[in-house]
């Protein structure tokens, strides 16, 4: 699979490669490529939040989100999880922060880049009709939100 990615500007690509190429070679130069325990038995949740923007679902904003989508490394609340699990696991692999064993590579994919640097780039050019979800939005404006973010990417700089 080949993902291809545009960055608004330099800065932002600088950003964005620098931390998935940290993360890469962070775990694999210690050789690190085992399964950890419970992330709350380590503290990692609370470490994940206080990364910028993630003290909030990266997709419709509600506080304490306690699910993570491990590919695209961002966390999520409950109702918003259910939306990226039914977009399948090529676009959004869904754990429980609380729940799940993760591996420590999913966990440093999460640590370097988190909400905000994801949404800068995936969100740049939210436009009409699309407008980005709310806490208590229904699922089918999750879902069409979500749609144009993750499955065509329309809001992503050409």
């Amino acid at each position: 699979m080949l993902l291809s990615f545009r960055a608004p500007c330099e800065v932002d690509y600088s950003e964005w490669m620098e931390a998935i190429t940290n993360a890469i070679s962070t775990v694999v130069g210690r050789g690190q490529t085992s399964v950890v325990g419970m992330p709350n038995d380590l503290g990692i949740v609370s470490k994940l939040r206080e990364i910028e923007g993630n003290k909030n679902c990266a997709d419709c904003n509600a506080e304490d989100p306690n699910w993570a989508s491990i590919n695209l490394g961002i966390l999520l609340c409950i109702e918003c999880s259910g939306v990226h699990r039914s977009l399948g696991t090529h676009i959004s692999k869904v754990r429980s922060l609380e729940m799940d064993v993760l591996q420590l590579t999913q966990l440093q994919l999460m640590r370097s880049l988190g909400n905000s640097a994801f949404n800068k780039i995936f969100e740049h050019n939210v436009m009409e009709p699309y407008k980005k979800p709310l806490p208590f939005s229904s699922r089918q404006e999750r879902e069409k939100y979500a749609n144009a973010k993750y499955q065509e990417k329309l809001f992503i700089p050409k």
